[in-house]
């Protein structure tokens, strides 16, 4: 049975957990825009939400959607990235088909920053050996929720030869441009790195950094393009495979149920990865990390759990997220993403930061609006986010304020 007779015949719920017609490809950019937390690590295991690092999202939603068949892209090796993947995503059995390969993209693969373009080609005969029907390209820089299983399921029952997931209408979250459609979701303008044209805004929507070719498109785009260098996957494989062939747009909804739009985050500068952080400790976060219908995988290490005491004064932690394993002594932690072993001590101050695995901050010390990489600390009495001027003689301050602290070990 193809995959669209297995879509047909059992619908697209029954038919999540058999996915064995399609590959995910993953993807990201050398990180550029989120230095310097990525100055000794691959974008994808920069940290986020107090327990995972950002690769996991992308994971968990192929695991979720019945995705089992991945490959990860990158510019570089990373040993970080490796044993990351591992130790934390052993679930992907190769006795049953599944298989989570990095792959190195190269420097020089393609025109785009995420070296996609001629790598997505070079995917299309593996693909067929794989007997795959269906490739899923995702791009790695957004913090998502989403079922790429109706995607499938929806490029599929159309036959088509391409899917673009995109969000409702196109407005300022728009990092890879516009699509423009027509009524029936039919792809009429692809991809822009400008706004829609006058009169065009109602059928303009922004893509999602998720989309799915059909094997058979890019095997003909691979002919073609055979002896062509430097190919971009938005100026140059999207576009082309659009005109040649049936091109929709899909629009999903919140896996979890309900007809609201999924939360999705494109998180490439340093503002937006705050932002997406911040946004997780609210009484209810669009992205709720608690959610059991949509679980988020990672590694994680034994520790012992966390412990919140007094000192001169007592210890509290309000509108936060603490990993395991961290110390609050007779300090204050308020609206703030505290990663595992965080160490808060006396008569100190954490308010809206994000503190990564293992930071210390010294007795009497005050951190305000600012992202600690791993292993940092802050000396007693010291202060960060609070003297902007002084901030910027000692660290990287972002366009909105936020003050990041490169990884540790080191006293500030």
């Amino acid at each position: 049975m193809s995959l669209g007779q297995k879509v047909l015949a059992e619908g697209p719920h029954e038919w999540r957990g058999l996915q064995v017609g399609a590959v995910a490809l993953v993807f990201s950019d050398a990180g550029a825009g989120l230095y310097p937390l990525t100055r000794h690590r691959d974008k994808l295991t920069v940290p986020f939400g107090g327990e995972y690092r950002m690769i996991d999202f992308a994971l968990s939603n192929c695991l979720n959607s019945g995705l089992r068949r991945i490959r990860v892209f990158v510019r570089a090796r990373s040993l970080e990235l490796d044993r990351h993947l591992q130790m934390g995503w052993k679930v992907l059995s190769g006795e049953l088909g599944d298989f989570l390969e990095v792959v190195s993209a190269g420097d020089d693969s393609g025109g785009d920053a995420y070296g996609a373009g001629a790598a997505l080609l070079s995917c299309a005969r593996p693909a067929a050996a794989d007997d795959a029907e269906a490739i899923c390209v995702l791009i790695g820089d957004q913090i998502c929720r989403v079922d790429y299983g109706e995607l499938l399921a929806s490029h599929s029952k159309r036959d088509a030869d391409l899917t673009v997931a995109c969000l409702g209408k196109a407005g300022p979250r728009a990092p890879f441009g516009t699509v423009e459609v027509d009524d029936d979701g039919r792809l009429r303008g692809v991809a822009s790195a400008h706004p829609p044209r006058d009169g065009a805004a109602g059928k303009a929507r922004a893509p999602m950094g998720a989309y799915v070719f059909a094997s058979r498109a890019l095997e003909r785009l691979a002919d073609e393009f055979a002896h062509r260098d430097g190919l971009d996957l938005f100026k140059d494989v999207i576009p082309a495979v659009a005109r040649r062939g049936r091109a929709f747009a899909w629009t999903p909804v919140d896996p979890s149920g309900g007809e609201v739009e999924p939360y999705w985050c494109d998180v490439r500068t340093i503002d937006a990865y705050y932002q997406a952080s911040a946004d997780l400790v609210g009484d209810s976060p669009a992205l709720d990390l608690h959610d059991a219908a949509w679980p988020m995988r990672t590694y994680r290490e034994q520790r012992p759990p966390t412990k919140i005491v007094s000192g001169s004064a007592p210890g509290e932690a309000e509108r936060s997220l603490i990993g395991a394993g961290c110390l609050i002594r007779g300090a204050r932690v308020e609206g703030s993403v505290l990663f595992p072993r965080v160490r808060v001590n006396d008569g100190s101050l954490v308010s809206d930061s994000v503190l990564m695995n293992g930071v210390t901050i010294g007795e009497g010390a005050v951190v305000r609006r600012a992202v600690m990489d791993e292993g940092a600390s802050v000396a007693p009495g010291d202060t960060i986010g609070v003297d902007p001027d002084r901030d910027r003689r000692r660290f990287t301050v972002s366009p909105g304020g936020v003050v990041v602290v490169p990884r540790g070990p080191r006293a500030c």
